[in-house]
């Protein structure tokens, strides 16, 4: 904290803390602890997410079904194709966010869209799955979108 107190707002900006950073703070047996996970999440890629959320049919990656867990839908209630509608609703989402997110996650398009069940606390609101690709088929993005509902707290304020 004292080193970061005396830098300037760009120094500040520009400043990223290494895992080498945080593992120096740390005693030998929490180093090893920290170690160990770190190595396992690397591990974790974006691409073993890919291999287990999708199928390859037809040469084209698309979400893969788990009735009654994650279901393909192909329109709303309403009759509009679910791509579209989501689509629709990423973009809206994107124009709330700054502009380096912004242009990050419009190089990604929509490749699939499913259903999901949610939680015991969500039941019976509406959730999606959205697999999109960027650049090529190695670069893969999930977002869950997620019907938003009024806070418990809403009748007491």
């Amino acid at each position: 904290m004292r080193q970061y107190a005396n830098l300037g707002s760009l120094e500040l900006w520009y400043s990223t803390i290494t895992e080498r950073d945080i593992l120096k703070t740390l005693t030998f047996n929490q180093q090893k602890i920290i170690k160990k996970m770190a190595d396992k999440a690397r591990e974790r890629t974006h691409l073993q997410v890919l291999d287990k959320l999708t199928d390859l049919v037809e040469n084209k990656s698309i979400l893969r079904e788990n009735i009654p867990f994650i279901e393909r839908v192909t329109h709303t209630q309403a009759g509009r194709p679910i791509k579209e509608a989501l689509g629709l609703l990423l973009e809206s989402y994107f124009a709330s966010l700054a502009d380096d997110r912004k242009n990050l996650l419009r190089q990604y398009r929509i490749v699939d869209v499913a259903r999901n069940v949610v939680g015991v606390g969500s039941v019976g609101t509406r959730c999606w799955v959205i697999f999109l690709i960027g650049s090529n088929s190695d670069d893969p993005l999930f977002l869950q979108v997620k019907e938003a509902q009024a806070s418990v707290l809403e009748p007491y304020t």
